[in-house]
């Protein structure tokens, strides 16, 4: 990666470290501002900008940092793309439920309008598969940009309701409590799409914790709760803890009943594919839940023993300090309770009720991703840091604080909040020199194969599912993924690489577009055939080379190694028929 990649970098990391200062010293020098309130109203707005503004820029530019996403990540970005394509014309009978993801494809096709306007000419779908990456890109760029909206309101209603200035900038500090969840966000899956939901749902809880009036207006809270809640489903069901929050802070049955309910419904509007595919939808989640391994995989046994205990140990020690932080928030609500049953203070029970809540949520998260494992499933919950330090203190500094004292004893949980985030800038930086020089290796394959990738020849792909330097590799997963709804791109996808076949692991036949060939049904025995083989497929290569033989049993095959790449160990060999000599009758 260029010089320049690496100062923007290195500029937006020193842009996020040097600015918590300002807002630091803006906090303590808010109050004594003598200005008019009209101006200080304004000022606070603009400090209350700053740090979405840094979110989405970091966010942002890692992406971009990133390189092209079809040589590392075809799922899930090139899997929700074709969807959310689909959804962009209009077809809206989608077939992806696996996360579902139906918001992230929403997003996919809001951007590609916005992308069609400054593309000249064609529709929509040829400009996408011109151009994917383009696409893609617009999309994270606007999934960033709503995260960071939803940050701005968290902190712009949190200081409205309640009129605590710096509460409002603790909060805003949710998504920078650990790295991880930076780093994302500079991708398009439905970890980072969820994000924003929680924001919303944190908005809707600090409004009701500070309005006096809520009686007055349940079904304000139980929609907003609702639709919050169906926007994380949307994103991925593993938000479904998050749903809890707000049965502990409702008063009655009759209204935490309501609430289920217009969740249930919003949640079949905001993920309509899990409605539409009842069946699928159906199979795919019960096999989850019945077997042990991730996608359906693994024994039938629910949970594996034998590596379930090891997961929880692996999820702990993501953020120790996280963990640190929810065993003491632990402690402080059995403390709180013996208290209150001694009538020894007076407690904040609805911060007391909404702290053990998110225990619960962080609990069942825990138990959640040890089952189905993989770091980046936890990442979410990752945001739950502030958040815990946040409601641990609000419900001491209610017990204990002073009125005279109470600005200040927030001022020392913002200090300890800023130190939290501070110590994520070493790993963030680290993390992101990791991705440049990934990129940079990523490029020089990418070089490498140019020279191949429209020489003529019959090309044979057997590639990993994280992709290859060949863009058809990202193609087909996105194409078969699509279902019934594959005849969107097939004409477009066979005029662009009528040469291109694919090996899979599911079927003994050469995948082309739709259909299903034998060797001799493409093969031209005086033409070159490329074949590559991806990550971990070097098994592939024999199976492929074996068909061909069986099909054309008169040539002998010639198999030579064209290149081979280091970055991930992956091959591209030349493979030649050439007619048998057969034995001389005379001699």
């Amino acid at each position: 990666m260029g010089k320049c990649e690496r100062a923007l970098t290195q500029k937006c990391l020193v842009f996020f470290g040097s600015m918590i200062l300002p807002i630091f010293a803006l906090v303590l020098q808010i109050r004594s501002i003598m200005f008019n309130k009209l101006y200080a109203r304004k000022l606070k707005i603009a400090v209350l900008s700053v740090l979405p503004v840094v979110f989405a820029i970091i966010a942002i530019s890692l992406h971009f940092l990133s390189g092209k996403s079809f040589m590392q990540r075809v799922d899930p970005e090139y899997l929700h793309l074709f969807n959310g394509l689909n959804i962009a014309i209009g077809n809206l009978a989608v077939e992806y439920v696996f996360h579902p993801g139906t918001s992230i494809q929403i997003i996919y096709a809001i951007s590609a309008h916005i992308v069609d306007i400054f593309m000249p000419g064609g529709s929509i779908i040829s400009k996408a598969l011109d151009n994917p990456e383009q696409f893609v890109h617009a999309a994270n760029i606007l999934m960033n940009l709503l995260t960071a909206i939803s940050l701005f309101c968290l902190g712009y209603f949190s200081y409205k309701h309640s009129g605590n200035f710096i509460l409002a900038i603790i909060l805003q500090l949710l998504p920078f409590g650990n790295y991880r969840i930076i780093l994302v966000s500079s991708r398009i899956i439905p970890e980072a799409v969820i994000l924003a939901p929680f924001m919303i749902l944190i908005i809707l809880i600090i409004r009701y914790i500070y309005d006096k009036r809520r009686g007055e207006h349940p079904n304000l809270y139980l929609i907003g709760f609702a639709v919050a809640g169906a926007l994380g489903i949307a994103g991925k069901l593993s938000y479904i803890p998050f749903l809890l929050p707000p049965l502990f802070l409702l008063p009655n049955n009759k209204l935490r009943f309501k609430y289920l309910g217009y969740t249930i419904v919003a949640a079949m509007v905001f993920a309509f594919p899990l409605l539409v595919n009842f069946g699928k939808s159906w199979n795919w989640y019960f096999g989850m839940f019945m077997h042990s391994g991730r996608w359906g995989e693994g024994s039938s046994n629910i949970i594996n023993m034998v590596s379930f205990p090891g997961n929880i140990l692996k999820i702990l020690k993501v953020d120790i300090s996280l963990s640190v932080i929810a065993g003491i928030a632990l402690v402080e609500v059995v403390v709180c309770y013996i208290l209150g049953f001694l009538r020894k203070v007076k407690l904040n029970n609805l911060m007391l009720r909404l702290l053990l809540a998110f225990l619960i949520v962080f609990a069942l998260s825990v138990l959640m991703v040890a089952k189905h494992f993989a770091y980046h499933y936890f990442t979410p919950t990752l945001i739950l840091k502030i958040f815990f330090i946040f409601m641990m203190s609000h419900l001491i500094i209610g017990i204990f604080g002073q009125k005279r004292t109470r600005s200040l004893l927030w001022l020392l949980v913002l200090t300890l909040s800023l130190g939290m985030v501070s110590l994520q800038l070493a790993p963030l930086k680290g993390n992101t020199r990791k991705v440049i020089d990934n990129t940079a290796r990523y490029d020089e394959d990418y070089e490498l194969l140019k020279p191949y990738f429209h020489n003529g020849s019959t090309l044979i792909i057997s590639s990993h599912y994280r992709g290859s330097p060949f863009i058809q590799s990202a193609f087909v997963d996105g194409f078969l993924i699509s279902g019934f709804l594959k005849s969107t791109f097939k004409q477009e996808l066979n005029r662009r690489y009528p040469n291109t076949y694919f090996s899979l692991s599911w079927t003994e036949d050469f995948y082309y577009w739709d259909k299903f060939l034998k060797a001799d049904d493409f093969v031209k025995t005086g033409k070159p055939i490329m074949i590559y083989i991806g990550e971990g497929k070097e098994k592939d290569l024999d199976r492929i080379v074996g068909r061909i033989k069986t099909a054309f049993p008169e040539y002998n095959a010639e198999l030579k190694l064209s290149l081979k790449l280091e970055f991930p160990p992956e091959y591209l060999y030349q493979l030649s028929l050439k007619k048998a000599l057969l034995p001389n009758p005379m001699e």
